[in-house]
């Protein structure tokens, strides 16, 4: 006889079950996020794997001061190694700086969707003394 417990742990193994593991893999929604921390007056740099993204949104963040003459810089590559600048971004006195990529919003230096190659690299220019820099990242299917 089946019993109610046994149906309900079937259909956890059949649907919930591949479900989370494919979000875990990022297989669903946001595939990648995360967040780098400069040390006081340094970069940030991260490279970022993309795995078909459509879209890529960053949040530089500063603590301690603002961005000062910083430049929040945004490459790509098809291969991890070669990298071509397609964005190059003041942040001026800010102390947040939000960037949006998708196939509507693209970047301005080279007009393409930064999320739609395998590998972003983003860096900053060297920082004011005093200043952390947090980049903020999530790529999304």
């Amino acid at each position: 006889m089946i019993t109610t417990t046994f149906i309900v742990a079937v259909a956890f193994m059949v649907i919930i079950a591949p479900m989370a593991y494919a979000q875990s893999l990022g297989q669903l929604g946001y595939f990648t996020t995360g967040k780098v921390t400069s040390a006081v007056a340094g970069t940030v740099t991260k490279t970022i794997k993309m795995q078909n993204a459509k879209e890529l949104n960053l949040i530089l963040t500063a603590s301690g001061g603002n961005f000062g003459s910083k430049f929040l810089i945004i490459q790509t590559s098809i291969d991890n190694s070669v990298f071509t600048t397609v964005d190059n971004i003041t942040l001026s006195t800010n102390t947040i700086k939000a960037v949006a990529y998708s196939a509507a919003s693209k970047a301005t230096t080279v007009p393409v969707n930064p999320a739609a190659w395998p590998y972003v690299k983003v860096f900053t220019s060297a920082g004011n003394a005093g200043v952390t820099s947090t980049l903020t990242y999530s790529g999304i299917r």
